[in-house]
């Protein structure tokens, strides 16, 4: 629905000034909230992904991006 997709929109928003900033704990709250309503969304992933990344935290992350890999193989 329009009311989803605008949630979506907001969650990324704030996540990506949050993960600018580096505050990488709310930016993954905030794309995990996001990914409650839009699951499958590759934008989503990506960006929990990163967050993952620049944390450190690669064993959180590598699931991700094997995932992401499996759905677009052609996609850098």
């Amino acid at each position: 629905t329009a009311l989803d997709r605008e949630a979506v929109d907001e969650a990324v928003a704030r996540g990506s000034d949050l993960l600018k900033q580096g505050k990488l704990d709310e930016a993954q709250k905030a794309f995990r909230t996001a990914l409650l309503i839009d699951e499958k969304n590759p934008k989503l992933l990506a960006l929990l992904g990163l967050t993952y990344f620049k944390s450190g935290q690669f064993a959180q992350a590598q699931p991700i991006y094997e995932e992401l890999v499996e759905r677009a193989p052609q996609d850098a």
